[in-house]
């Protein structure tokens, strides 16, 4: 198998550690508890959830690349749910895990969050710590295994810009488009290590995907 590596399609967020912008310190001036929150108020609630959560490990500008937050993501969801579910009623919380939803060995865990918004109800995956994926120490031919034998998710990746925005911002709306670039990365990883043949591309639609993060069910 690892004579078949260099077909792989190199990434460009290989290349660096993605620094997630950690300048977001505005306070919110509204409360989500009992209104209809306008897109750009999700978005800045999420921002400010992200930015409590990532400095919850204490990170700084100057830290952030010698701290991948491998590991971190059971700690990161954990303290979402802590943080937040409790204290805002209007809100919704759930912490999943890929294995259960994915059907992949990776495992790994993240927060999905609803939001009652004047455009209807709108679901986001919350997921600080997926950059651990994407390290170039683990991505590269000499070093593939971070959940050994899987091969890291982040070498499926089909979509860089929607990565790269996840990389940053530390969460993304759920659409079909969005939710098959980030299950398919857990889903193709599993596959080629169990078939130790590069998998690249899978049958499961977008809108699977979205059934398995918004209502829990898992993706054959």
């Amino acid at each position: 198998m690892k004579g078949r590596l260099d077909n792989l399609e190199r990434k460009d967020f290989y290349l660096i550690d993605q620094n997630p912008d950690l300048s977001f310190n505005e306070e919110l001036s509204f409360s989500p508890n009992d209104k209809c929150l306008t897109l750009e108020e999700v978005d800045l609630y999420l921002k400010y959830i992200v930015k409590k959560t990532r400095d919850s490990f204490k990170m700084t500008d100057d830290n952030l690349l010698r701290n991948p937050l491998v590991w971190q993501c059971i700690n990161a969801s954990g303290f979402i749910i802590r943080s937040f579910w409790r204290n805002f009623n209007g809100l919704e919380f759930y912490q999943l895990r890929t294995n259960n939803v994915f059907t992949s060995t990776v495992g790994h865990c993240f927060v999905v969050a609803y939001f009652n918004t004047i455009e209807g109800d709108k679901a986001y995956v919350i997921d600080p710590t997926y950059r651990q994926f994407c390290l170039l120490s683990y991505c590269n031919p000499s070093r593939l295994y971070h959940y050994n034998p899987v091969i890291m998710p982040g070498y499926f990746v089909q979509d860089v810009e929607m990565i790269k925005k996840l990389l940053k911002d530390g969460y993304f709306d759920i659409n079909e488009y969005n939710a098959k670039i980030y299950g398919d990365s857990f889903v193709l990883a599993t596959r080629t290590a169990v078939s130790k043949e590069i998998v690249s591309k899978s049958e499961i639609t977008g809108r699977q995907y979205v059934k398995a993060l918004i209502y829990g069910d898992p993706v054959k």
